[in-house]
């Protein structure tokens, strides 16, 4: 489950989390004239198709990282006895270890 979150979930929010962000801490507040408080960012106003584009490049880069290191580090789950060192251990009588 925290594969999926971090390998597909993650890549696809992280960029309106940034701009959301972006929005808020650096750039100057817009006030409400009517009432003078600060008016938060609409998702609405965000360039969903950019951030969309910017969503599936993370997203491609994330499972293809994933997928290399899985391949680099991952082992065969299952790796057969060696055939002469089972005799010998077999005749000795201590069992494969």
């Amino acid at each position: 489950m925290i594969r999926l979150l971090l390998v597909i979930v993650l890549p696809l929010v992280a960029p309106y989390v940034a701009w959301y962000c972006w929005k808020i801490f650096l750039e100057p507040p817009k006030i409400d004239p009517a009432t003078g408080d600060q008016v938060a960012p609409s998702i609405v106003d965000a360039p969903r198709g950019k951030l969309l584009i910017a969503a599936f490049v993370l997203l491609i880069l994330s499972v293809g990282g994933f997928l290399v290191a899985h391949y680099a580090i991952g082992q065969d789950p299952y790796q057969p006895i060696p055939e002469e060192r089972y005799e010998q251990e077999r005749r000795s009588g201590q069992g494969y270890q």
